[in-house]
């Protein structure tokens, strides 16, 4: 049996000690387990998708849990290499000087509101347009916001998907129940620096996901 996890820096277990020391790994332990974690430091959303189709070409997990990073992060492709592009940290960028310029209309674009808005769309779509071919392909599955909701989505006049089973995205539209905030309010404090949480944190909140994929697998 194998669990899949992808996602950013968060679900890697960035500055808690590595993957090994992630929420993935209780949880996989728990469950009894084999344990996959794909997820990559800086990467965006669009990242995790693609490597997750690409894993789901030759591979069939038991279980799937992907945290969402924040939808203004891209990942940009140059001389055969990717490169995780966000704006607000930029302690991994190592671009070489051909894409500098480009990152710097990046940055200046990404904080126009019509922008933001898109950026949000296409991950909302994206996100579900995943999870209806997990559905397909009957892989349980349980998605969470890492740092940022949907909960602006709220306020436009469009309809909202049906994340049937409903129990199988947090809270998509609220900004309390993010993995990063829902750890602040149960007393965890993230690490200054880069606001990731620790060990201990990560324990909690696997604790918090357990009976909500147990609830999932039995109902497969």
């Amino acid at each position: 049996m194998i669990l899949y996890v992808n996602g950013c820096s968060h679900t890697y277990g960035d500055e808690a000690g590595g993957p090994e020391f992630a929420y993935g790994n209780h949880i996989a332990k728990n469950l009894n387990y084999s344990y996959v974690n794909h997820a990559e430091v800086g990467c965006s959303n669009d990242s995790i998708i693609s490597r997750t189709r690409d894993y789901l070409r030759v591979n069939t997990p038991d279980f799937i849990i992907i945290g969402w990073t924040s939808f203004e992060r891209e990942t940009w492709e140059y001389n055969g290499r990717q490169y995780h592009v966000n704006s607000n940290n930029p302690r991994d960028h190592d671009f070489p000087k051909e894409l500098l310029e480009r990152y710097k209309n990046y940055v200046i674009k990404s904080h126009e509101p019509t922008r933001q808005v898109h950026k949000l769309l296409k991950s909302y779509c994206d996100i579900y347009d995943l999870h209806c071919l997990l559905k397909e392909k009957n892989i349980s599955h349980l998605f969470f916001n890492a740092f940022q909701s949907f909960e602006n989505l709220k306020n436009f006049k469009i309809p909202l998907y049906n994340w049937e089973p409903n129990e199988c995205y947090i809270d998509p539209y609220s900004d309390s129940n993010t993995y990063y905030q829902w750890l602040v309010n149960k007393g965890f404090e993230p690490y200054p620096k880069f606001y990731h949480h620790g060990p201990e944190a990560h324990k909690e909140w696997a604790n918090f996901l357990l009976p909500k994929i147990k609830h999932l697998i039995s109902s497969t």
